[in-house]
């Protein structure tokens, strides 16, 4: 696992590259003779956030024992959904500003939007599991009972708003399968983090709260900017560098953030620094 030191100089890197990014749009946004010649630019590099929060996860990950271990798995899946996305942005640029192609619907660049969702779920899945959180739930069955709740009305808003009336007319298979399994895989994923927060108030000292509750913004962003990607594409209002773009900025950025942090409890326990607590069972190593 990365030092306590190189882990607060990536936390800081990330940091540093979300305030110039924002401060670029934001010029962008004020200065249209600024975003003239730097718009299409931005939309290019700023990619670089979920490129070094997932490589990152990636060498946390190792120090976790990869596979070995819940919480490695859960690092590693996590982080390479993150990769996953950065694909996705970079087939999009290629294709669109260096070779000038009309990007039909799915494309290339779904392989990494789509494909971060399974990873997603996976790793919030060994995240729980590494938590112990499902012995705490059968405890508390109310928590997951509110998590699905609060999962079915962002669903159904979402729907109400984007799909209520959807038109197959003119669509391919494929693409009337990914607008419906978008919003499906990220609800899986947004109801599992909201299980999770739920339920590890008292883990760790509450050291795992702000971890969790970052991890579960990074997975709302994600779920509103794909939403809103979708919405402005059927409108035909989708350019690069908008606030669209912000949106997704702001998902790679909490998630990379929400890696160091989860990771930051779990090897002060790990090098005996902190006292689990008896509901704790983050030992994470599968026998």
């Amino acid at each position: 696992m990365l030092s306590a030191k190189k882990t607060k100089t990536i936390y800081l890197v990330l940091s540093g590259l979300y305030v110039f990014f924002t401060i670029w749009w934001i010029g962008m946004s004020i200065s249209h003779s600024f975003r003239d010649s730097s718009y299409v630019l931005l939309s290019e590099v700023y990619g670089v956030i979920a490129l070094i929060g997932g490589i990152n996860g990636i060498f946390i990950a190792r120090g976790l024992g990869f596979f070995k271990s819940y919480f490695g798995k859960a690092i590693l899946l996590l982080s390479i959904g993150l990769l996953f996305q950065e694909f996705g942005q970079l087939a999009y640029s290629y294709l669109n500003s260096i070779k000038h192609v009309e990007l039909p619907y799915p494309a290339v660049p779904d392989i990494g939007y789509f494909g971060s969702i399974p990873l997603y779920i996976a790793g919030a899945y060994y995240l729980m599991t590494g938590l112990g959180v499902k012995a705490i739930i059968k405890k508390a069955p109310l928590k997951l009972a509110l998590s699905v709740l609060i999962s079915v009305a962002i669903v159904g808003v979402s729907y109400w708003l984007f799909l209520k009336g959807y038109d197959t007319s003119g669509k391919t298979k494929a693409a009337i399968f990914f607008d419906f399994a978008y919003p499906l895989g990220q609800s899986i994923y947004v109801s599992m983090a909201i299980t999770i927060l739920l339920s590890v108030t008292g883990l760790l000292g509450g050291l795992m709260k702000k971890p969790i509750m970052l991890l579960l913004g990074a997975f709302l962003l994600q779920y509103a900017a794909d939403w809103n990607f979708l919405y402005q594409t059927i409108h035909g209002t989708w350019g690069p560098a908008g606030y669209g773009d912000f949106i997704y900025m702001s998902a790679y950025f909490l998630m990379g953030l929400s890696i160091i942090l989860i990771a930051s409890p779990i090897r002060k326990l790990r090098e005996g620094n902190l006292a689990p607590t008896p509901v704790d069972q983050v030992d994470g190593e599968e026998s």
